[in-house]
């Protein structure tokens, strides 16, 4: 890699093993709820997960795939040729069965992601190492990019206003990624749940959605992450609210029920427990995981 891509382009700040100077240059990561979440420092290569780079240097390696450079033209022209198409569904396909019929002006290039721009195709990407994220969009015909490194798990709700600005118009691949920008809700909900629970955030959030219902609510999947942060702190009885509150949004999900079921499951309530699994595979019967913690919730004391 510092043969033929880092050393040609440039990218003197990029390297694939932590380096000693990173420790006063790396920022720290945050999760949902803006609490620091530490930061990786891979000793050993890893192809997939461990470039360390900046915006400034990803964005040369974006400029050289725009126009080619290092590459063969007919390899620079599959980079950006739809070898195949997604399914519009969408990313969280663990949650819905794909249908089947393609995602519109979406394809998959080789390494890139392909958004239709008239009659050409334009690139993008995404990043999710959980609390970063990444995101990167450039247009060969008119020769614009934008690269976005954010140091926090909910980055991607930035991407939409971010592209709305530098490439103009809708993404159909922020579409596809479920990001629709930030929710008007989502600041002060987050504020009200660290200073005062779950109980009193929720309250203030359900009376702000009947006092401004247009605003969007918050989306399932957001909630139910917001509601693993806590059951991960520790913070058991708020983790039960939260997704309590995104059950009583979405009760034809069966991964709320299956997630309040874990919740249930921690705080020692059984027979709750019980009930949202049972939910959960009456929605989805190949929910193998709710299937396993029910039969270890209904086993005899004493017994695995």
């Amino acid at each position: 890699m510092w043969r033929t891509v880092l050393d040609p382009l440039g990218m003197t700040s990029s390297s694939y093993v932590w380096q000693s100077r990173y420790e006063s240059l790396k920022v720290y990561n945050h999760n949902l709820l803006g609490d620091p979440a530490g930061r990786r420092e891979p000793w050993r290569a890893n192809a997939a997960a461990s470039l360390h780079t900046t915006a400034e240097d990803y964005a040369r390696f974006v400029s050289a795939v725009l126009v080619g450079k290092g590459l063969r033209p007919s390899t620079a022209r599959e980079l950006r040729t739809p070898q195949s198409r997604p399914d519009e569904r969408g990313i969280n396909t663990a949650t819905l069965a794909p249908t089947g019929r393609f995602a519109p002006s979406l394809a998959w290039g080789l390494g890139w992601g392909l958004e239709q721009e008239g009659e050409a195709w334009s690139l993008w990407h995404w990043g999710d190492n959980g609390t970063t994220k990444a995101y990167v969009a450039a247009s060969p015909r008119r020769g614009i990019g934008v690269v976005l490194f954010v140091n926090a798990e909910n980055g991607l709700a930035l991407v939409p206003p971010v592209l709305a600005e530098v490439m103009g118009g809708a993404s159909p691949a922020c579409a596809w990624l479920k990001q629709r920008g930030p929710v008007p809700s989502f600041g002060s909900f987050v504020a009200a749940l660290r200073a005062s629970g779950a109980v009193q955030a929720l309250e203030g959030y359900r009376a702000a959605r009947v006092a401004r219902p247009s605003d969007a609510a918050i989306d399932e999947d957001t909630m139910n992450r917001i509601g693993y942060v806590l059951l991960r702190g520790k913070k058991v009885k708020d983790a039960i609210e939260v997704f309590r509150q995104n059950v009583s949004d979405h009760p034809e999900s069966w991964n709320v029920h299956d997630s309040l079921g874990e919740a249930y499951a921690t705080d020692g309530q059984a027979a709750l427990a019980i009930q949202c699994y049972e939910t959960s595979l009456k929605l989805n019967p190949d929910n193998t995981g709710g299937a396993e913690a029910l039969k270890r919730l209904r086993a005899p004391a004493g017994r695995d």
